[in-house]
């Protein structure tokens, strides 16, 4: 590596700068001899390897979230279709009166679209880490299984996401419009207003609570993710089990942590649907007093 012109300054200069102690002073102006040999000093800048800025540079892996987002849009419509026409002909308190309970309805409504974004997700897991054409995969140095952890997180936080929504609507018409409002444009706001242009004065700004609360929601914490799975690609590294809680890109917030606030949103819409599903007035049957849970 080239290096930069030598610096020379004279001895009085380097005394100054680095501040001899006043024993090695008196040894300077002790004689003519030793002032002489003492009289020029070389410097240069220590050497240091070539290195890749990733500094305010848009990645096209951070494209992904925004892709994956909007391909499962078709797939989120259909959950809410489901469920409010369920709720709606009376089939679901048809089978209340069957003896089937709530945990088992929500839990097998769950379980039939999950079952199918698994393989959906494994398939897109492969296609991103098998090298295509020039030999090159998309995540190169990625974990495999890491992905699709990640994958997976993202697509049961969306599908606990429509289920929690869908209590608050009887038609199907309605909660599909107010899906895809409420789901489109708060992944367009959050990819364009954070993620793709000058993120270091509109993001990392923001505070440790408020970022977790953009992964409260599934698009925005699948967009945090690849937003450092990006720069760990772009030096080569790659995200891994071994630096999973390491602080490269964002200083306060790490992979680890996007993972576990998804796990928490999870809980938090296994809540919602548990306790609004049994109170909210505009369900089929009787509904139960807001403080059911105490008695």
């Amino acid at each position: 590596m080239k290096l930069k012109p030598t610096l020379y300054v004279t001895w009085l200069r380097r005394y100054k700068r680095l501040k001899y102690l006043g024993k090695r002073h008196n040894v300077f102006l002790s004689g003519p001899a030793i002032r002489q040999q003492w009289r020029d000093v070389w410097m240069q800048e220590f050497p240091y390897p070539e290195h890749k800025n990733t500094k305010d540079r848009f990645s096209i892996v951070n494209i992904v979230p925004w892709v994956i987002c909007y391909s499962y849009v078709i797939f989120i419509m259909n959950i809410m279709r489901r469920v409010i026409e369920e709720k709606s002909n009376g089939s679901k308190e048809l089978l209340r009166m069957m003896g089937m309970t709530d945990f088992t309805y929500w839990a097998s409504t769950f379980m039939n679209y999950f079952i199918y974004a698994f393989i959906i997700m494994f398939i897109v897991t492969i296609l991103y880490k098998v090298p295509m054409k020039a030999s090159t995969a998309f995540l190169k140095h990625m974990d495999f299984f890491l992905l699709f952890i990640v994958l997976l997180i993202f697509i049961a936080s969306l599908i606990l996401f429509c289920m929690a929504l869908s209590i608050f609507f009887y038609r199907a018409n309605f909660a599909t419009v107010a899906l895809i409002i409420i789901y489109i444009p708060s992944c367009t706001l959050l990819m364009t207003n954070f993620f793709m242009i000058d993120s270091e004065t509109s993001y990392y700004p923001l505070s440790v609570a408020s970022k977790l609360g953009i992964c409260l929601l599934p698009q925005g914490a699948l967009l945090t993710a690849f937003h450092i799975i990006s720069s760990y690609e772009a030096s080569g590294e790659g995200v891994g089990w071994n630096n999973i809680t390491e602080f490269s890109l964002i200083p306060d917030i790490n992979v680890a942590m996007i993972l576990a606030t998804m796990l928490v949103s999870c809980g938090i819409y296994i809540v919602f649907i548990w306790y609004f599903d049994a109170v909210c007035p505009w369900q089929p049957g009787v509904p139960k007093p807001f403080y059911f849970f105490l008695t």
